[in-house]
């Protein structure tokens, strides 16, 4: 019972669902947006990112799993990250600049960049050693959020950054004891993350 709770955590905070559970924060709940979007509904962007940032890269899994490329689609092992990972950074460049051109606001394009920095970190890391995509996906969304409580002075906000820090602890406790990673993976990829967001949102 509690290996099937830690695995629906784990899948349900899966790395590339939070960038559309991210995007649907900032469109609905944050001021700058809402006031935006007030006319027309960001509903369609929310689905183009939602299927460049996790319907093609789960195609792309499901593909190569197919075609026995990799093994599972939970890519468990490092060796088996490199192509999806790859492919997921083109995914996600292709996204972080369509946003750019979309002119929707300077922090979406600012967000989804640094997103596809810390995918790229991670997909170049992971060729010597294995780090937590989850935590590092998490600590993206925490890194998000804290700008805009701190420098944004959104304090609608708020509720929205001590859920992400808790339900961020839950993803890497599920990581733990699903025995996909060490501590030290969990932090390492937490601090990058986070660093990288956070730069890419607030310089």
């Amino acid at each position: 019972m509690a290996a099937k709770f830690w695995l629906f955590i784990s899948i349900v905070m899966h790395p590339l669902l939070l960038i559309s559970y991210t995007f649907a924060i900032l469109f609905y709940v944050l001021p700058y947006y809402k006031m935006r979007f007030f006319e027309d509904s960001p509903f369609f962007l929310l689905v183009y990112v939602f299927a460049n940032t996790f319907l093609l890269p789960t195609f792309a899994v499901l593909v190569l799993r197919k075609i026995k490329t990799i093994n599972s689609i939970y890519l468990n092992e490092r060796t088996e990250r490199h192509i999806p990972y790859i492919l997921t950074t083109i995914f996600c460049i292709i996204t972080s600049w369509q946003l750019y051109l979309a002119n929707v606001g300077e922090l979406s394009y600012r967000f989804m960049f640094g997103v596809t920095g810390v995918i790229a970190a991670v997909t170049i890391i992971n060729f010597w050693y294995k780090i937590s995509a989850h935590a590092a996906a998490a600590a993206g969304v925490v890194a998000l959020l804290f700008y805009t409580v701190l420098f944004l002075n959104a304090w609608d906000m708020l509720f929205w950054f001590f859920g992400a820090l808790f339900l961020t602890g839950l993803s890497a406790a599920s990581r733990l004891f699903l025995g996909v990673h060490k501590k030290s993976e969990i932090y390492w990829g937490f601090l990058l993350g986070f660093i990288i967001v956070f730069i890419s949102v607030a310089v």
